[in-house]
């Protein structure tokens, strides 16, 4: 048993005789609203963090601005997660090691033995000695500040001759080919600690695949084997975050798919699965994983899978961040953050399909910086805004809270405060406590200097019941027997003079645990409960620590404790629950020591956020609308006609519609034969078909297609992309083009069906295209290939007004939510119809598509 005799409360108006400069923030919630972008500017790819001086931190990839500025790196910083401020880039140049011309991309921003780490991605090096490779091949650096806003130095092995720095992760040559040119994009690095502290690096693109790596323990060099998580044309810009669920951990990998970069037609969506290990394997929500290894003996491999281990990948994900028809499109490569409710926010790039490029630059699509809520269902998957998507304006993140400190003078270098004094806030029931004004990295901190006996700090104020206590703290000097942490629930009781019951949660370095113990007029009277800590736990590094109280369920709150690293990543957990009267409500909060030379910094309490998302239920089909839908009983219904027929490629076979692919819609070829176009309901509706489809080379694709002319439609398909076939939802439109270009670089191709005759600089076609899951991976009974294909398909579209929302499914029960389109007819005489489809851009036409039927249903 702890004995600890702390002061009561009701000796304050002597405990505390000095008064020094210290901000309190506004004791209110945020109940503010905001609106995306909140950096309308150009920031792709960002990473963000909250720094030790109290501001959120976010560095983006490199990019022209609006202004026709180059930015390398730039770097931002904000109190609210909603008003943002530039401060300046990362770097002034490029590293010595980089190309010339190269991008310097996907930032990742740690914490990490007292200093700060960014992880990036090098697009071309130049030819680097140490490592025999050659020039314009993509690598990953590392660099280390002091603080966020730098100045940052580049902290990577020498790449060999004249090069002082280099890469941590060099150019990765391709394995199973012999071709000594193909070299795998590593790109987009994503750092991730355990709770047993060990740290791991996530990166790779479509070209080669995701991979995970061990860092060695100085985070500047990677240790043992990579291994491949994620399919070489499926994944890109990982983001791995820890997630309980029902007592269960989890690693998720949030991982972005399909091309970036297509201005006002792009495509991009976050997909997540999620492993019992770092290491994987990661699974989606129906088990498929994000890669399948080959039991193929190498030389049976194909020489154009560079990867190699990618034959019979699958390659599913949950999608979790997916455009939905407003104006946000391209919505992908992700970062998390917690606001001071405890809720999560999705921080990602989006592109306004009203303003697809940067204002003068080639090429350069405009990626703006969004923020939305991260919910997360009862069974442990995450979702954006219960379901709904990218937001235009929502209610803002709670970043004020009910009682906080950040300890931070009003003129001082940290996050500003508004100068309340430090007595007017805070009650030293026992110790020394000071404000320390540390440095422009920290800011100012409150720091306990006594080594013997207890320290507490108690707050003047009260707050409620069902809270979430966060704080940052660190030891300052060595102890053996000390511990430091937080109090909570903090109830004076009577006039004794150790007369106080209240909740403990301590930092014990000498024997690494997180321990929670309740107290009532100084003693123990519930049992210590500890958790181990990693084995190179420092502490006299900062860390997070966070103290939930649910309150749920009445009469029985619960409290969770929770110790983080830096950047977030739990280290510590556990989970108790209590009897009634240790309740939060009209209790304080505090700091509190034992034997120990502490620092605590950037305390807050505000409401806890206990929201569950709700499940994700896929919309019933309403009435069926028989004369929009035909069986394809041996002939066609009368209200279909095809365009472009050729009666020699299409008929039915055994039950099914049969057309064999042939040409395409993209951009201007438009020379797609037996397109299969019925007139839509008025109003809106859903159409749903069932396909045989096994095609095998690239760009093959068929499916359900809603078509105003050959320019402008929203297509939901099965696609083969490289070594995958998956399901894709595409449009085409036309639209400005980019830079200073005054004419469009293409016109229609000889027997378009088009409303506009001839495409301009303001009219150009434009078409993009999502990836929004596997195809039918299951073996069927007599195998499939591409001219007799037995793997089937199910595909849906939903319209909603100008929306169109595609599901497809493996079995006709599940289905998987795709990415929204908006689109409206060209013109009066061109209107919205549904069709059927089978293209194949190049010379391999010769394969079917077999359609089973077409059904619509009418839609509340």
């Amino acid at each position: 048993m702890l004995l600890l005799l702390f002061a009561p409360m009701a000796t304050q108006t002597s405990a505390y005789a000095k008064t020094m400069a210290s901000p309190s923030l506004p004791s209110t919630n945020s109940t503010g609203t905001y609106s995306n972008p909140v950096i309308p500017q150009t920031t792709p790819d960002p990473s963000i963090i909250k720094g030790l001086d109290g501001y959120y931190y976010v560095i983006a990839s490199s990019d022209f601005w609006s202004d026709g500025s180059y930015h390398i790196l730039p770097i931002y910083r904000s109190t609210d997660l909603v008003h943002w401020q530039f401060v300046h880039d990362a770097f002034t140049a490029r590293p010595s090691w980089a190309s010339s011309t190269a991008g310097l991309w996907a930032p990742d921003i740690q914490y990490y033995q007292h200093h700060y780490y960014m992880y990036y991605t090098v697009s071309a090096t130049n030819a680097l000695p140490a490592y025999g490779t050659p020039a314009g091949n993509s690598a990953i650096g590392v660099a280390i500040a002091d603080s966020p806003a730098g100045p940052w130095q580049d902290a990577g092995d020498s790449a060999g001759g004249s090069y002082q720095h280099g890469p941590m992760i060099p150019p990765r040559s391709c394995v199973y080919t012999t071709d000594p040119n193909c070299y795998y994009w590593t790109f987009d690095p994503a750092v991730f600690t355990d709770q047993d502290g060990q740290q791991y690096i996530y990166y790779g693109s479509f070209y080669g695949g995701t991979l995970v790596q061990k860092l060695a323990p100085d985070a500047l060099h990677v240790t043992g084997s990579a291994y491949q998580v994620g399919h070489w044309d499926r994944y890109e810009g990982t983001y791995i975050m820890r997630h309980d669920v029902n007592g269960k951990t989890y690693y998720y990998d949030f991982s972005s798919a399909s091309n970036c970069c297509t201005a006002s037609n792009t495509g991009y969506s976050v997909e997540v699965s999620r492993a019992t290990s770092p290491l994987g394997p990661f699974v989606d929500q129906n088990n498929y994983p994000m890669v399948t290894p080959s039991s193929q003996p190498i030389p049976q491999r194909p020489a154009d899978d560079p990867a190699g281990d990618n034959v019979g990948a699958q390659g599913g994900g949950f999608p979790t961040l997916k455009q939905n028809g407003n104006k946000w499109v391209g919505v992908g490569h992700n970062a998390v953050v917690t606001d001071i409710s405890g809720q999560d926010w999705i921080v990602y790039a989006g592109v306004d399909e009203n303003n697809g490029w940067v204002n003068g630059a080639q090429g350069i699509t405009f990626r703006q910086m969004l923020i939305d809520k991260l919910d997360w269902t009862s069974d442990g998957w995450p979702i954006v805004n219960d379901g709904k998507g990218p937001s235009l304006t929502n209610k803002a993140p709670v970043t004020t809270p009910l009682l906080g400190d950040t300890f931070n003078t009003s003129d001082g270098c940290g996050a500003p405060g508004n100068g309340t004094p430090f007595g007017a806030n805070w009650l030293v029931a026992a110790g020394q406590w000071d404000i320390n004004a540390g440095s422009c990295t920290t800011g100012s901190f409150v720091e306990q200097n006594i080594t013997q006996g207890q320290g507490l700090l108690i707050s003047q104020k009260t707050v409620p019941s069902g809270t979430r206590t966060e704080l940052d703290l660190r030891l300052a000097s060595p102890t053996t027997t000390g511990r430091y942490g937080a109090v909570v629930s903090y109830h004076p009781v009577g006039n004794k003079s150790n007369g106080a019951s209240y909740l403990a949660a301590f930092i014990d370095p000498a024997h690494h645990e997180l321990v929670s113990a309740l107290y009532l007029n100084g003693h123990e009277i519930s049992s210590e409960q500890t958790t181990p800590l990693p084995t190179n736990f420092d502490p006299t590094d900062w860390h997070h620590l966070t103290i939930n109280e649910n309150v749920q369920n009445p009469g029985q709150p619960v409290f969770t404790f929770t110790l983080e690293n830096w950047d977030r990543d739990p280290l510590a957990v556990q989970t108790r629950t209590f009897p009634a009267f240790v309740d939060s409500n009209n209790g304080r909060v505090g700091f509190a020591t034992i034997n120990a030379h502490a620092d605590f910094d950037n305390i807050t309490v505000a409401h806890l956020n206990t929201h569950t998302a709700p499940p994700q239920l896929t919309p019933q089909p309403g009435k069926q609308l028989y004369a929009y839908s035909d069986n394809f009983n041996g002939s066609l219904a009368p209200q279909w006609s095809w365009l472009r027929e050729d009666p020699t490629r299409h008929g039915f076979v055994n039950g099914h519609l049969s057309i064999t692919v042939n040409g395409d819609l993209y951009r201007n070829a438009n020379n797609a034969t037996n397109i299969l176009l019925e007139n839509a309901p008025s109003g809106d509706f859903m159409v749903e078909t069932r396909l045989q489809f096994d095609p095998n080379t690239n760009y093959q694709q068929a499916g359900l297609l809603i078509y105003s002319d050959d320019d402008h439609y929203i297509k939901s398909d099965v696609l083969h992309n490289d070594s995958l076939n998956k399901i894709s939802t595409g449009r085409e439109t036309l639209n400005p083009v980019s830079g200073n270009q005054t004419t469009c670089d293409v016109q229609p191709a000889a027997g378009s069906n088009i409303a506009i005759k001839q495409y301009s600089a303001q009219q150009c076609p434009s078409e993009g295209e999502s990836w929004d899951y596997l195809t039918n991976p299951q073996p069927t009974v007599n195998g499939s290939t591409s001219t007799n294909p037995t793997v089937t398909d199910w595909l849906r579209i939903y319209r909603h007004g100008n929306v169109f929302t595609p599901y497809s499914s493996l079995d006709g029960t599940h289905w998987t939510r795709g990415t929204s389109w908006s689109l409206t007819a060209v013109s009066p005489q061109f209107p919205l119809k549904i069709g059927l489809f089978g293209f194949s851009a190049g010379p391999a036409n010769t394969i079917p598509v077999y359609f089973d039927y077409v059904h619509v249903y009418s839609q509340p």
